[in-house]
Order: C-alpha cells, then sequence, then structure tokens
C-alpha cells in the first residue's frame, strides 16, 4: 500500500505531468478512424470457461505464418480469445492483416485503427472464437512533453461465459512516461469498470524515469519498484487481481528483458497462466490466461 499511495500521488499530486484529455466510451462506428469486424459469424456454443491472450505482434507483416503458428504451439491453439496490439492494416494489402488472421483461425475478429500512417493504419484487434457485441472504442490521455504523441485507444467487447456477461478491453500505452502518467493513462476505465472485467494488453512498463522524451536513469530507477509492480498494486487497489505479474520478461530488446505485457481480472477466479517464448512474430511473447466461472 505505500508503493500505492506513491502511485497515487504521481498521479494526482503535483508530480504529475499534464495529459492532454482522452474521450468517454464510443461505439467503434463513432472512431475516428474506420474499425474493420465480423463480431458474430462464428459461434462454437455455450462455454463454461475461457483462455484469453495477449500478444504485441509488432505489425505482423505476415498474418498466415501468424495463424500457422499459433495453431502449432499447444497452450496457443486452445485461447478462445486473442487480444491484439500493434497489427496494421494497409490498403495495398485489399484485407485488414487482422482479419486474415481471424479466417485462418476460424475466429471473429475487430480492428480499429488508432492512427493512420504510411499508406495504412495501426491499431488493436480482438480475435474470438466466441461471438462479441457492444464494440467500444476510448481514447486515452496523452503526455503533453511527448514529441508529436500517438492517439492510444482502449477497445472493449463483451462476449457471454457459462450465462454471464464478460467484458474484455485491450490497451497499447505510451514508452516515454513515468508511472503517475502510466496510471492516469488508463484511469478513466480502469477505475469506473464493473465486473466481471478482462483488461489486458502492452504497458509498456519500462524501468526507465523519463525526463520529457528521454530515458534518466536515477537511483530509484536501479533499485525501487518498478513500473510494472506499481502499476500491478494500482490495479489491485481496485479491486482487480493481477493473476500473471508473476510471468517474467514478456518483451526482449538490445535495451533487456522487461516485463510490459499483462492480464488483470476484475470479478473472475483466474487458473492457469503462461508465456510462450521464441515464436519468432514479434519483440513481445503471448501471455495466456485460463479462466473459469
Amino acid at each position: 500500500m505505500v508503493r500505492f499511495a506513491l502511485a497515487l500521488l504521481l498521479v494526482f499530486g503535483a508530480c504529475q505531468v499534464e495529459m492532454v484529455p482522452g474521450s468517454d466510451w464510443m461505439d467503434v462506428s463513432e472512431a475516428r478512424l474506420p474499425a474493420v469486424h465480423s463480431l458474430d459469424l462464428i459461434d462454437t456454443g455455450p462455454v463454461d470457461a475461457l483462455r484469453v491472450a495477449t500478444y504485441n505482434v509488432e505489425f505482423a507483416p505476415d498474418p498466415e505464418l501468424f495463424a500457422d503458428t499459433i495453431l502449432a504451439d499447444d497452450d496457443l491453439s486452445k485461447v478462445d480469445v486473442f487480444l491484439l496490439q500493434e497489427i496494421e492494416s494497409y490498403r495495398s494489402e485489399g484485407v485488414a492483416r487482422a482479419q486474415t488472421m481471424a479466417a485462418s483461425l476460424d475466429m471473429n475478429f475487430i480492428y480499429v485503427p488508432s492512427n493512420s500512417e504510411d499508406g495504412g493504419d495501426h491499431g488493436l484487434a480482438i480475435l474470438s472464437s466466441l461471438p462479441m457485441s457492444n464494440p467500444r472504442v476510448m481514447y486515452l490521455p496523452k503526455s503533453k512533453r511527448i514529441i508529436r504523441p500517438r492517439n492510444r485507444i482502449a477497445l472493449s467487447v463483451d462476449i457471454v461465459v457459462d450465462a454471464k456477461v464478460v467484458t474484455l478491453a485491450t490497451v497499447h500505452l505510451d514508452v516515454r512516461l513515468n508511472i503517475g502518467n502510466r496510471i492516469s493513462q488508463v484511469h478513466p476505465f480502469v477505475s469506473t469498470a464493473a465486473a466481471p472485467m478482462i483488461i489486458t494488453g502492452d504497458y509498456n512498463t519500462n524501468p526507465y524515469h523519463w525526463s520529457g522524451s528521454q530515458p534518466v536513469l536515477t537511483e530509484t530507477t536501479t533499485i525501487g519498484p518498478t513500473q510494472a509492480e506499481l502499476f500491478d498494486e494500482y490495479f489491485e487497489a481496485y479491486g482487480y487481481l493481477a493473476p500473471t505479474k508473476g510471468s517474467g520478461p514478456t518483451q526482449h530488446s538490445l535495451a533487456g528483458d522487461f516485463r510490459l505485457d499483462g492480464i488483470h481480472t476484475k470479478g473472475l477466479s483466474p487458473g492457469d497462466y503462461g508465456v510462450v517464448r521464441n515464436l519468432g512474430i514479434s519483440d513481445h511473447d503471448p501471455v495466456w490466461l485460463d479462466l473459469t466461472f
């Protein structure tokens, strides 16, 4: 609770860097860039358990290879819902990459761009073997210190498990944020979400302290609680569980191996989880979690 109190001080106190306000939840039809989806063409029938996975696919340039890799893995082939970050769509390819993935995996899908760039779009996707409904998007607050900040969004859908409506949301947060601003980027929906709820994403909880767009290594950067630990404590203070916080690193780069990705749940019973490493698709690893109802 001491760490959480520090995080709240950073969020609501004088240390907070001013943020550009975001939006409320809105139907994806109101999104700034057009969404692509097929929400309920496939229905596997009633289910009473669920396996979800969060995965930053780092642009997924070969969606068919992605699907083949998923189907070949014992753990990922059992996933019911994939929540994906950093997926792209290009007009020259004719079909959104998320749609190609979903067709190859026999899943429903929704893709919502957050930004348009280089003749295409960049955003979030959810692939589900269950029908999805109530697709919504929220534009998240952005730090005014970041030069040319991208739009950051949360994407949310509802599914039905064991006759209960469960809400799932995924996010891809900014890199160059200290813990206070990182928390405030998700606070608009984390603090108000009703159970049962699953929130996943590439939280980008890197271990650095940021001054504007530059990392600054300090004593607290190297020996204090990490952003990932403080982020988990923030969720827990709002009634969430952090069942994947023992996952270890989920992203690998020349700068080091960091725990940037995770799954948080509210009003659900988490079971086994795992990280599938060395898939060769992305610099991130997929994190999966079983849930019972």
